[in-house]
């Protein structure tokens, strides 16, 4: 009784874990291409890339930008590839503005096409890798879900 009840709110904890993980990731870009230069800010870079795919003045992206980082992804290690360029925004509503127009209108730095991929936390592509199965069946017998 008393381990049914604390197993409860142990589900029930880590799924809050999860709502605020989501919503801190909401913020979030990620862009993978992008090579690296010592001599040039990162901010500056990511706005002087956005601002004509958004027709917006550098400045204005600038300020929609709170912050921008490298990070280096098992991912581009074994691909070989440039770290990813991880952005976080202002505004939500900035985040799918960006994601809308460079999913079908991919960016380009230096002769390379830039990837645009939304943060997603750790936990929840696990969860969606447990599914995966069941999703990819009820696709093939068309059954809507």
């Amino acid at each position: 009784l008393m381990d049914n009840k604390m197993m409860k709110i142990n589900k029930r904890l880590e799924e809050q874990i999860i709502y605020l993980e989501m919503d801190c990731t909401d913020y979030y870009l990620r862009f993978q291409n992008i090579i690296e230069s010592r001599d040039k800010d990162l901010n500056m870079l990511m706005a002087e890339l956005l601002a004509p795919a958004l027709q917006r003045e550098t400045q204005e992206i600038l300020l929609e930008i709170d912050e921008a980082y490298r990070v280096q992804t098992s991912y581009a290690r074994r691909k070989r590839l440039p770290r990813e360029v991880h952005i976080r925004l202002t505004r939500k509503q900035v985040r799918d503005i960006i994601y809308k127009i460079t999913r079908y209108e991919p960016l380009g730095y230096k002769d390379k096409e830039l990837q645009t991929l939304k943060q997603v936390p750790k936990k929840v592509c696990e969860q969606r890798k447990d599914c995966k199965f069941l999703t990819s069946q009820l696709i093939q017998k068309n059954i809507v879900f």
